[in-house]
């Protein structure tokens, strides 16, 4: 990543799938053009968060290194040569998203390094709501409008996406919502804000669910929707190196 050629770039895991129909047309395109117009939106880099709580409610953001956005700069170059080093202490083979986040919190305290959130319509992806209990179920961060970068393998991602754009076609893609699995099998489905997650997912019978917030209607850059979310790493405490 440190050797690439571009001023911005956007590094995506192979199971990645852009959603397609008619919004789809140019939509990668205006994001990518819009973020070299604006150098990063005058963010060093950005990424999907997996931290279960909304950032705008005063949660964090863990790295979910299959949808980094980076712009070409001293700060990131220190960043990537950190997060190197720390992957060689650590073995490369290892979970790569621990040291990244403490190489970020490193950099941001020796050298101002920015980091945003890359919004779910351009990171749509399905977390464990407890993983200490296993896999599933799962549910994506907030979404208000189409989902454009899903992270699945072709044969999921194509009926998430069905799942995700038929219901922003039907509704409005302005209407916010997250997507629940409950198993491995079964078709995600929406949940609204305004309805409390279903019990035993939540915490409580009337909790929210986990992983609020990443909506792009959130972004305000400039008094414009569109671009990253701004956001704040989790402390130190709360990184992880192990999974």
């Amino acid at each position: 990543m440190a050797l690439s050629p571009f001023a911005i770039t956007w590094a995506l895991d192979s199971n990645v799938m852009q959603c397609p129909g008619p919004q789809a047309a140019g939509a990668a395109q205006t994001f990518l053009d819009a973020a070299l117009r604006s150098s990063l939106w005058g963010y060093d880099i950005a990424h999907s968060n997996q931290h279960p709580s909304n950032p705008s409610k005063g949660g964090g953001a863990v790295p979910h290194n299959w949808n980094i956005l980076y712009g070409w700069n001293s700060r990131t170059s220190n960043l990537f040569r950190d997060w190197m080093m720390l992957m060689l202490r650590r073995g490369i083979s290892s979970n790569d998203q621990g040291p990244l986040h403490i190489a970020e919190l490193r950099q941001q305290a020796a050298g101002g390094l920015t980091v945003g959130q890359v919004p779910t319509e351009f990171g749509a992806a399905f977390l464990s709501m407890s993983p200490s209990r296993g896999f599933y179920p799962r549910i994506t961060r907030t979404i208000g409008g189409f989902a454009h970068v899903v992270h699945g393998k072709p044969e999921q991602a194509s009926a998430w996406c069905a799942a995700f754009n038929g219901v922003a076609a039907e509704a409005g893609a302005s209407r916010v919502r997250q997507y629940l699995m409950e198993n491995k099998t079964s078709v995600p489905r929406p949940l609204y804000r305004h309805l409390s997650c279903p019990y035993p997912f939540a915490r409580t019978s009337k909790g929210t669910c986990p992983f609020g917030g990443g909506h792009i209607g959130q972004v305000t850059e400039g008094g414009k929707s569109g671009g990253l979310l701004r956001t704040a790493l989790v402390s130190y405490d709360m990184a992880k190196l192990q999974w």
